[in-house]
């Protein structure tokens, strides 16, 4: 009997001894069960994130495109940028930038001067007007020019020639279709422009026919020495006077350009163009 119960107690931690090794297996693959499912529920959750981020990108990129489309469409249109409630009475704000870049030679030396072109300086603008019905117009108009180191000023000896400002335009204004426009404040008098542009395809804010204009501050030399003779001297396109304070009256344009115009300016100026 005691060689039977020894075989039992034998044959008993044997089994156990087997079993043990089955249920360690058995636990570790459970936690490394777990452990890819928690691996898997975050990568569910960056993806959900990164779907989440895509759309507020998406979405971003539609608002931004809307206003760019918006934008497009009010200047195609001509809109001007603040209107009041009354859509008869609107101000437009316009202007430009005219830099240039002038490499001249003089003679002696070749340089090359960073101004502001005179030939249609930079400037800011003003507009308002109001419609008293379909054919009259009122209006102001205020222009202002912007020009750090305005090509008529720059020279050989002053390549700096400081900043300019100018009240180029202060006026008020009726227009009428049938009629014309009067207008009284500074401004173009009635000759202004007349002998200015030429049939080229840059007349206008990069050259005319006042060829120095772009240069004008420029000296001419003797071979060795500056003279006091600008190259804004040596030419000149027999345009009009210019901006004065006047009183001014256009005729409508008869055809495609006939145009009658009269003004009367400060120091007993007058002038039919």
């Amino acid at each position: 009997m005691r060689h039977l119960s020894l075989a039992v107690a034998s044959f008993t931690v044997a089994a156990m001894v087997m079993a043990a090794p089955n249920a360690w297996a058995q636990s570790d693959a459970d936690a490394r069960i777990k452990a890819l499912e928690q691996q898997l529920e975050l990568l569910k959750q960056e993806l959900e994130l990164l779907k989440q981020d895509q759309a507020e990108t998406k979405a971003r990129a539609d608002e931004a495109q809307t206003t760019a489309d918006e934008v497009k469409e009010s200047v195609a249109a001509s809109q001007p940028l603040v209107s009041s409630g009354n859509s008869g009475v609107k101000l437009a704000i316009s202007g430009q930038i005219n830099r240039a870049v002038n490499v001249a030679n003089d003679g002696d030396t070749t340089k090359a001067y960073f101004v502001d072109n005179d030939v249609s300086n930079s400037r800011f603008r003003l507009v308002g007007t109001a419609n008293l019905d379909d054919a009259t117009t009122l209006g102001t108009k205020i222009e202002l020019g912007i020009s750090p180191n305005n090509s008529s000023n720059v020279s050989q000896d002053n390549e700096d020639a400081g900043d300019t400002f100018d009240e180029r335009v202060v006026e008020v204004f009726a227009r009428n279709d049938s009629y014309g426009r009067l207008s009284l404040g500074k401004g173009s008098t009635a000759s202004d422009n007349t002998a200015e542009y030429d049939l080229s395809l840059v007349a206008g804010p990069i050259m005319y026919s006042g060829v120095a204009d772009i240069v004008g501050g420029l000296r001419f030399t003797d071979g060795n020495n500056l003279s006091d003779i600008r190259v804004d001297d040596g030419f000149f396109n027999f345009d009009g006077v210019g901006r004065k304070d006047r009183v001014l009256y256009d005729k409508r344009v008869f055809g495609p350009v006939l145009q009658l115009s009269t003004k009367a300016a400060t120091v007993q100026r007058y002038e039919m163009a």
